[in-house]
C-alpha cells in the first residue's frame, strides 16, 4: 500500500477494554500517531482533545502495519518539526560556533581613575 494511492483510513473512537492491557510500540516523532497491541490486534493510535483517542486499522498485523507505514509515510511528507535530536545537534553547533567568534575582551587595568593602581604611592 504505497502513501499516494492510500485513502484516509477509518477513525473510530478508541474504547479500552477493563482489564486489557495495551502496548504501544512504536511512536511517530512527535507522538501524534502510535503503534499499539491489545489483546492480539493491531492498530494506529490518535489523541483527540478533549474527546480521548481514536483507532484505526485494527485487526492482524499485516493489515494495521500497512495502515501504520501509510500514515507515516504521509505524515513525514507534510510534517513540519525536525527532529528532536537534530534541534539539540544544531544548537549545540551554533553555540560552540559563537564561543570559537566571539573575540576575547581586553583587559582592563587595575587602576582608579587618577590612574596610579592601590596600594601605589
Amino acid at each position: 500500500m504505497s502513501a499516494p494511492d492510500a485513502p484516509e483510513p477509518y477513525w473510530e473512537p478508541y474504547l479500552r477494554p477493563r482489564g486489557d492491557h495495551i502496548r504501544i510500540k512504536e511512536t511517530s516523532c512527535c507522538g501524534v500517531y502510535e503503534w499499539a497491541s491489545q489483546g492480539g490486534q493491531f492498530f494506529v493510535l490518535r489523541a483527540v482533545y478533549p474527546e480521548g483517542y481514536e483507532e484505526a486499522g485494527r485487526g492482524c498485523y499485516k493489515h494495521a502495519r500497512e495502515v501504520w507505514v501509510m500514515l507515516i509515510a504521509g505524515f513525514e511528507k507534510r510534517h513540519r518539526c525536525k527532529d528532536p535530536d537534530d534541534v539539540i545537534a544544531e544548537a549545540w553547533w551554533r553555540s560552540r560556533t559563537r564561543l570559537a567568534r566571539r573575540r576575547p575582551r581586553p583587559k582592563r587595568s587595575r587602576t582608579s581613575a587618577g590612574g596610579a593602581a592601590p596600594g601605589d604611592a
